[in-house]
């Protein structure tokens, strides 16, 4: 007689112990990378129908404990900023309006705090004119049948002290949805305390948009300072008022080139129609649309442009750092267009160098669609750099 086989369960159970080592292997590993990660930004609705003054009180209760410790770092910036003329001159020349100052004066009586003023808040709205500078990325991309996709960075390093631990300003982070008549209008990663708008999406209306604003190489609050003075707008506010109007892409496009801003800047914007997206540059006190119009870049099947990749500099000129040719070259390495879907564009944005330690969020929207997800700095470790690392052992994992 030949030899018995072995038993089939045998084997079975030297597997499923050796798979159950390591997943405990597995297990050591990535706790402490969910240990420290940072939770998704909390996310607030705001009610265009309140009385502006009552509009952002959720938020400041919810942030009301560390937010007078932002506002002791932004101090210190600002110091280092401005000088106290300087300082009175932007409050006597913000150009907000009633109803946005409302807004930050109710955000301010709910916090209700001495270290919370409404000048400081005020200021902290006018982040990018008083001349702090950050350094922001944006892609657009557009799939098979045209639809934009918009991929956004936003780097930020102001930080602040909290008792003797280290924070940053993406502690801060929001979600806001504004709201009118129960309908959302458009949705605001943000801050608190911001009422402004650096990055959004446009919900209702005609055409669907989406925009983002990215810190111009040349700001300078000095200068901002002077256009102010003259009329010029906060960006970040203008654009507030902009996407609450009942306008589509193109309008948008052609009101912000003939508006005069105190800051210079890059925009990025995609639209819901087939390769609507451009890319802006903002010059300082100008509102001659054809010169401005002239420096933007526009997605094209025409020209075969089927990407846009937006930094802190022109996009025609030398690059002063390697983010944007890093992207570029990421984009042309995927070997044909229209490869790209949501996923893959977060990836794209969470890719050094476009992703790196200043990284407060990640935002990946399509207007067309009202798709959108927005990823703080620390959610990463829990997602797609978790199934990133982890993605090469899963056979080895697989039971």
């Amino acid at each position: 007689m030949g030899s018995s086989p072995l038993p089939r369960h045998r084997s079975s159970v030297t597997y499923s112990s050796l798979y159950a080592r390591k997943m405990r292997c597995f297990a050591l590993f990535a706790l402490p990378l969910l240990a420290t990660a940072q939770l998704p930004a909390p996310e607030f609705q705001i009610d265009l129908d309140q009385p502006p003054h009552q509009r952002h009180r959720e938020v400041a209760q919810y942030f009301k404990e560390d937010y007078p410790n932002l506002m002791m770092g932004w101090e210190t910036t600002l110091q280092m900023l401005m000088s106290s003329e300087e300082r009175a001159e932007w409050m006597l020349n913000h150009n907000l309006g009633q109803e946005f100052m409302d807004e930050i004066r109710g955000f301010v009586e709910e916090m209700d705090h001495p270290k919370v003023t409404f000048e400081r808040v005020l200021l902290f709205n006018l982040i990018n004119e008083v001349g702090y500078k950050s350094f922001c990325s944006g892609v657009l991309v557009t799939d098979p049948t045209g639809r934009v996709m918009h991929g956004r960075n936003l780097d930020f390093k102001l930080e602040y002290k909290s008792g003797r631990a280290h924070r940053h300003i993406g502690m801060m982070s929001t979600n806001l949805t504004y709201v009118r008549n129960g309908v959302p209008v458009f949705n605001a990663p943000s801050w608190a305390g911001y009422i402004g708008l650096h990055t959004a999406l446009k919900l209702q209306g005609r055409h669907p948009w989406s925009f983002q604003q990215n810190t111009h190489y040349r700001n300078d609050g000095h200068a901002n300072l002077q256009a102010q003075k003259s009329g010029a707008m906060p960006l970040g506010l203008y654009m507030r008022r902009l996407i609450e109007e009942d306008v589509d892409f193109r309008t948008a496009v052609l009101k912000i080139e003939s508006t005069r801003f105190s800051a210079p800047a890059f925009v990025m914007m995609a639209g819901a129609a087939p390769w609507e997206g451009t890319s802006m540059e903002i010059t300082r006190n100008s509102s001659d649309t054809m010169a401005n119009l002239a420096k933007a870049q526009v997605l094209s099947p025409q020209i075969g442009r089927w990407f846009l990749v937006q930094t802190n500099d022109r996009p025609w000129g030398e690059a002063m750092d390697d983010r944007r040719p890093a992207a570029v070259e990421m984009l042309r390495l995927l070997g044909s267009p229209f490869v790209v879907d949501e996923e893959k564009m977060m990836e794209l944005m969470r890719s050094e160098p476009l992703f790196n330690k200043q990284t407060v969020l990640s935002l990946v929207t399509s207007p067309a669609t009202g798709y959108s997800q927005a990823l703080t700095h620390g959610e990463y470790g829990v997602g797609l750099e978790l199934l990133s690392k982890f993605r090469r052992f899963k056979v080895f994992l697989s039971p």
